[in-house]
C-alpha cells in the first residue's frame, strides 16, 4: 500500500508525542513537589532536565517536517 511508510512515520510520531507528553508531566508533577516542599535541589534538577524535553520537541518538529516534505501527504492525511 502506498500510504503504508507514511502511516508508519505517523505512528511513530503519535508515539513520540506520548512519550514527551509523559516527559512533561513528570516534569510538572517534580516542579510542583519542588515548590510545595520548598526543595531547591529538586527545582534545579527540574530546569536542568528541561533541556531533555526541549531536545525531544525539537526532534518532534524535525520529524514532522521531514515527513511532510518526503510524503508529501494529501489533505485527508492531514486530518488524520
Amino acid at each position: 500500500m502506498p500510504r503504508e511508510e507514511f502511516r508508519r512515520q505517523l505512528a511513530a510520531l503519535e508515539q513520540g508525542m506520548l512519550e514527551m507528553g509523559a516527559m512533561v508531566d513528570r516534569q510538572v508533577d517534580r516542579a510542583l513537589q519542588a515548590l510545595v516542599e520548598r526543595d531547591s535541589a529538586l527545582a534545579e534538577a527540574v530546569v536542568r532536565d528541561d533541556a531533555e524535553v526541549n531536545r525531544a520537541r525539537f526532534r518532534l518538529d524535525n520529524d514532522c517536517l521531514h515527513l511532510l516534505a518526503s510524503q508529501a501527504p494529501l489533505a485527508t492525511d492531514l486530518r488524520v
